[in-house]
Order: C-alpha cells, then structure tokens, then sequence
C-alpha cells in the first residue's frame, strides 16, 4: 500500500512538473512568435518607407547615369588600349627593321675599313 501511494505521489510530481513545463514551453512559443510577428511588421514598414521615399527615383536614374558613363569609359578605355598595342607593335617593327639597318651598316664599316686597310 505504501508503495503504490509512494509511486502515485512520484507520478503525480511527475505529470505536474510535466504540466508546468508544457505550460512554460507554450508560453515562450506564444511570447516568441509575438515578437517574430512584431518584427516583422516592423521590417515591412520599414521597407515600405524606403520604397515610398521620394529620393529612390533619383537614386535609380543617377545609378543608371552612372554604370552608362561607367560603361562608355569602360569602351573608351578599350579602344585606348587596342590602339596603343597596334602602337606597341609598330615601334617594335620598327625597332627590328632599324637592328637590321644599323647591323647592316655596321657591316658595310667593317668591310669598308678592311677595304680601306688594304688599300693603305
């Protein structure tokens, strides 16, 4: 007997303490979806007064502006480059074509001074 009521009171403690957490989970699950529900409102207020400002028009079309004279340079500075190459590559032609010249002569010196060597 005195087990069974024993038992029945560690039940009882059980399924009360039980209860309780249940009870206090529900709550904080309650409590917390509150503040999600809160926030959320808030964040859409928020962003609705970002897309009612009046200043967001002139900000996407100065954006706009922008990534054109972006784009533009970002041509212009291509074409600079394509044309400074095309540069780069005829000096370098140059450059060869006047090592061959100057060889050239240097060849022509030293035939003349070993003409001119015999001739004295």
């Amino acid at each position: 007997m005195e087990f069974e009521q024993s038992s029945r009171k560690s039940f009882e403690f059980l399924t009360q303490q039980l209860k309780a957490l249940k009870d206090a989970f529900n709550t904080l699950s309650d409590t917390l979806l509150e503040e999600l529900e809160l926030l959320s409102n808030s964040v859409s207020k928020e962003i609705q007064l970002c897309k009612d400002d009046p200043r967001v028009p002139d900000l996407k079309r100065e954006m706009k502006n922008t990534n054109d004279r972006l784009e533009n340079q970002a041509i212009q500075t291509s074409e600079k480059i394509c044309i400074l190459s095309e540069k780069d590559s005829a000096l370098e032609r140059r450059i060869e074509q006047l090592n061959v010249d100057m060889d050239t002569v240097l060849q022509v010196c030293s035939v003349s001074r070993i003409v001119i060597t015999f001739d004295a």
